[in-house]
């Protein structure tokens, strides 16, 4: 007798080990963006035709609190890609109570994911935000990083919020298919 899989957990598997690689790869390239914008990134003023340039620094907390965000994804993400795969290996992950206790850790663990990502996110657009605010006739661009780790902050956000839906598809979807399994 072959190994018989059923769609639901094969396309679940599927769908959460390419977010989670995908949530590996934003969580590392957060962690080099507010890393970079905490050592000081270039930035030009210009007043009256005249331009100034030098390099800003964030916040330490925002640089901690980024840092943090994209180290805990890594984590994260790694331990997501092995739940994923461990869940079409072992099929006894994907039927009641096992599938229950997996899908609150996992969701937990990304509702964890999505406010620390969103704390980051707030913390550099307040950056961004007091550095632009210049006297009258005065314009500065954005650092140079800092836009880059508010963009990728905000992919990490929503491929979160992601992994969070398919968890819980994955979890409800299997609770059905298991309910009309055992009445039939």
């Amino acid at each position: 007798m072959g190994l018989v899989m059923r769609p639901v957990p094969l396309i679940c598997a599927i769908v959460g080990v390419v977010l989670g690689v995908a949530l590996l790869l934003d969580g590392m390239v957060v962690v080099a963006m507010y890393s970079y914008s905490s050592d000081g990134a270039h930035y030009t003023c210009t007043t009256a035709g005249v331009s100034q340039s030098g390099n800003a620094s964030i916040r330490d907390r925002t640089a901690g609190l980024g840092i943090m965000a994209g180290g805990l994804a890594i984590l994260l993400s790694v331990g997501f890609i092995v739940i994923w795969v461990a869940s079409l290996i072992l099929d006894t992950l994907n039927h009641g109570l096992p599938n229950w206790i997996l899908a609150a850790i996992m969701l937990a663990l990304s509702l964890l994911q999505i406010a620390s990502y969103t704390v980051a996110w707030a913390l550099m657009a307040k950056d961004i935000n007091d550095f632009q605010n210049t006297p009258p006739g005065t314009s500065c661009d954005t650092p140079g990083g800092w836009s880059a780790g508010i963009a990728f902050a905000l992919f990490g956000f929503l491929g979160w919020i992601g992994m969070a839906i398919l968890v819980v598809l994955w979890a409800v979807l299997l609770q059905f298919l298991d309910s009309g399994r055992s009445e039939g």
